[in-house]
């Protein structure tokens, strides 16, 4: 399992010409007699491996340094646009089952309408309206749709896909059209191949209209950003894009210099993106996009599914490399500054069976100012004491390293690790001579953090026992020595021959830290505010033995504007245990204050022989769930009380598993996540013709993901064209509104006897 980073509701449109009824999905009704438009609106009730590839293929076009801005209103699409010749269109699953359709305008009108739609070149001359798209609400000139390609019935072939914006203000006349009514200002067209067996991609940091990092590490480097992507099963390598255009312009891409990228278990990947030469950080970025490529396929030889066509041909032909279905997004670059370096807590460790210390796996995990990993941060590590003998290891897991290159230091053997460590003289560690005490070992990143923002090291006593103090900082300026601006953390490892109690536990062997490629340190948590009835059935105190945690639902789905509770349990190996403060901290969706677990969201303590506590999050506890998306709640046990100590696991997944992050498992740290989905609605009739001077009666009903009825849901509508009551498009003042009942329906009434 990876974080999970922001992800968008998925607002899918289908196009009948008037009506509009929004719920999860953009939907647009025909009523054609009426010639009114509705637009509902359901509101439901308040209540790793990693492969290093270059780039080979030249991007299609360069991108400017600077590019003229249109003076009029324009609109161009951004996704699908010439990140690659030919552009596929196709909606397999991959997050979803739909396409994502995005267009940027320039010099938007106030009272602008951006309508997609695709025309066949072939044989289906009627144009089809696929959605009115929804502007990114971060955004002033971003639109957006999810193209269902089932709801609109669209078939394999070629088609000439359309964006218009529409303005009653901004025609190009320079006055609103006779009669009225919105004027196409401006349209943009692609020419894609709908292949709906293709291969997909789809972008989920950053989100549409959302922030991008960029890091301009020290020295000779080049800037560089990371993207998190989720693909489609079959999905080979996925190519990245960065343009520099203004909005409303055609977008130039430019291909990444280089690209890393990481495969996660739950199918997502993380690429590292190294700008062209000529760009930094100050480069101002606007877009990014992501392409999966189908690799070329061999000539195949005669055989059974192989019939040469002879003398022309010896083998049959194979496949040319080419691009499947692209997504692109909208972003507003900002410059990342290392904020926070995290290291684990303070650990203890013991001999394995063959009588040696094994090296102490460690993660340094480095933030900028906005909660997000920096890739390609230079990393320092400075590790003192139990005695001048103490060594940095290479071990399976552990990023590579190398003696500090400044500052004068002397250089020294580090250790291979392993059940039986020996001496290697590469990489070497530096040496600063300390007369007062023992020498601090000193080595620092060769390639920087990875792109989770993590660099994972290993540090041992060969034989003496005691507590090695170790120091990790972003290096900033790569000078070697750290500066009071730099941020840093230090934890303390404890190397110790005693026998370990029901408290403590053995450090495993290198192996099994190599497995999991963490600390293989485990933590004593002490409960805070204990007292004397903070104490498992058995008598022992809850901070003489190691408390773990878990919370449930690991994972759960709700209508967004619900509340959703989950409830978490400590325990100390052999029973629960009450008494104990548990912090929580949410990001994403509904999230108001960001990644910040120095002020942790939410807290409980846990009560009574279950050991647990409950926490609800939206109405009737803590904040709102307005917002579609995913929330992701990471729990730890509070061990001093204190919220500006931070005893998370930073790095651990919701499957905690497959991710366990820093420590072992079970930790005190667990983290689950919840989904928060726009209940689905359907209204009717969806066209129908009246005489002038009658009612109209309209009937929605609104429905959970799997059919049944969602009570309390707000469904409100907005008329446009003909007897409109407020005679405008103001979806933002809608004319109608309903609330759904037990069976999850409401009606709502235009003319006489309503609205």
């Amino acid at each position: 399992m990876t974080e999970k980073i922001g992800r968008g509701d998925r607002q899918r449109g289908v196009a009948r010409i008037t009506l509009v009824v929004l719920a999860l999905v953009q939907v647009v009704i025909l009523m054609a007699t009426l010639s009114d438009g509705l637009f509902a609106l359901a509101q439901p009730n308040p209540s790793a491996s990693a492969t290093a590839s270059r780039n080979a293929s030249a991007s299609p076009r360069q991108s400017p340094s600077q590019e003229a801005s249109p003076t009029g209103p324009t609109i161009q699409w951004l996704n699908p646009s010439r990140y690659e010749p030919a552009l596929v269109v196709s909606d397999k699953q991959d997050n979803d089952n739909a396409y994502h359709l995005v267009a940027w305008v320039a010099n938007r009108p106030s009272d602008a309408v951006v309508q997609f739609s695709y025309q066949g070149t072939q044989g289906t001359p009627n144009e089809v309206t696929i959605c009115t798209a929804t502007r990114v609400p971060t955004t002033n000139d971003t639109y957006e749709c999810f193209w269902d390609l089932d709801e609109t019935g669209t078939a394999n072939g070629t088609y000439r896909l359309r964006a218009t914006l529409f303005s009653s203000s901004a025609s190009p006349s320079g006055s609103p059209p006779p009669g009225g009514g919105p004027a196409a200002v401006d349209e943009d067209e692609e020419t894609v191949l709908v292949e709906r067996e293709a291969e997909t991609v789809e972008i989920e940091y950053p989100v549409n209209g959302g922030p991008l990092g960029v890091y301009d590490p020290p020295g000779a480097q080049r800037a560089g950003f990371v993207m998190d992507v989720q693909t489609s099963e079959g999905a080979g390598d996925v190519r990245a894009y960065y343009s520099e255009s203004p909005p409303g312009t055609e977008p130039s891409w430019q291909n990444c210099q280089q690209t890393t990228t990481v495969f996660f278990s739950d199918g997502t990947r993380r690429i590292g993106c190294v700008l062209q030469q000529g760009d930094t950080a100050a480069t101002n970025i606007t877009a990014v996009a992501a392409v999966p490529i189908r690799a070329a396929t061999p000539d195949v030889g005669p055989g059974l599914n192989c019939t040469p066509n002879l003398p022309f041909q010896t083998n049959c032909p194979g496949e040319p490399e080419r691009a499947d279905s692209g997504d692109a997004h909208r972003v507003f670059r900002y410059t990342q500054d290392p904020a926070t370096v995290e290291l684990p807590p303070p650990s203890e460790n013991r001999p394995n069976q063959q009588g040696n210390f094994s090296c102490q796996v460690l993660t340094s995990a480095v933030r900028d100012q906005n909660g997000r990993p920096i890739w390609r941060v230079n990393m320092d590590v400075h590790a003192q004491g139990p005695g001048d003998e103490v060594r940095f290891g290479s071990a399976p897991g552990t990023h590579p390293f190398k003696a500090p290159d400044q500052g004068g230091h002397q250089t020294e053997n580090t250790d291979t690790c392993g059940n039986a460590p020996a001496e290697q003289a590469t990489p070497a560690q530096g040496r600063h001579s300390n007369v007062s005490g023992a020498d601090p070992k000193h080595i620092e990143s060769v390639e920087g953090s990875d792109t989770s923002g993590r660099f994972t090291f290993a540090v041992r006593s060969p034989a003496r026992e005691g507590t090695s103090t170790v120091t990790a900082w972003a290096d900033e300026d790569d000078n070697d020595e750290r500066q009071p601006s730099e941020p840093f953390d230090t934890t303390t490892v404890t190397f110790t021959r005693q026998t370990a109690g029901p408290s403590q536990s053995t450090s495993p062997s290198q192996s099994t830290a190599t497995a999991t490629a963490t600390a293989t340190a485990t933590q004593t948590a002490t409960a805070s505010n204990t007292s004397a009835s903070a104490t498992s059935p058995s008598g022992t105190s809850p901070a003489t033995r190691r408390q773990t945690l878990n919370c449930e639902p690991e994972s759960d789905t709700n209508p967004v504007g619900s509340s959703h509770t989950f409830v978490c349990t400590v325990n100390d190996g052999s029973a629960n245990v009450s008494g104990v403060r548990v912090d929580v901290e949410v990001s994403g969706a509904n999230d108001a204050d960001g990644d910040t677990r120095a002020t942790p969201d939410m807290s409980c303590t846990t009560t009574g022989e279950s050991g647990s506590c409950s926490i609800t999050h939206g109405p009737g506890g803590f904040g709102t769930t307005s917002e579609p998306g995913t929330s992701v709640y990471r729990a730890w046990i509070d061990a001093d009380g204190d919220d500006r100590t931070i005893e998370a696991d930073a790095t651990e997944g919701v499957n905690e598993f497959g991710q366990p992050g820093q420590r072992n498992e079970p930790d005190d740290t667990d983290v689950i996540e919840k989904t928060w989905q726009r209940a689905p609605l359907d209204c009717s009739p969806e066209q129908d013709g009246n005489p002038t001077g009658t009612s109209h009666t309209i009937t929605c009903r609104a429905t959970q993901g799997g059919g049944a009825a969602q009570q309390g849901t707000h469904v409100v509508a907005e008329a446009s064209g003909a007897n409109d009551p407020d005679s405008g498009d103001s979806p933002e003042s809608p004319d109608f509104e309903c609330r759904t009942n037990q069976e999850g329906v409401c009606s709502f009434t235009h003319g006489p006897g309503g609205t």
